[in-house]
């Protein structure tokens, strides 16, 4: 899963939310998620196991700073 919002402010997050699994952690995540696009900040969510697939979260986390 990835997910990214927009805002005024353009299309590039300033805000990284990384779960390892969606279940169980999204219903709570999406609040934090609800908190951020009403203060306009752009933020981003992406699901990635450092266990199940590390190559991925690296990937995600070594390009945090290309993507914001």
């Amino acid at each position: 899963m990835s997910a990214q919002n927009e805002s005024k402010r353009g299309n590039k997050p300033l805000v990284g939310i990384i779960m390892g699994s969606d279940t169980g952690m999204l219903p709570v995540m999406s609040e934090s998620a609800k908190m951020l696009e009403n203060s306009t900040c752009q933020y981003e969510i992406e699901v990635t196991s450092a266990h199940r697939s590390p190559g991925g979260t690296h990937e995600y986390a070594s390009t945090a700073v290309e993507r914001g």
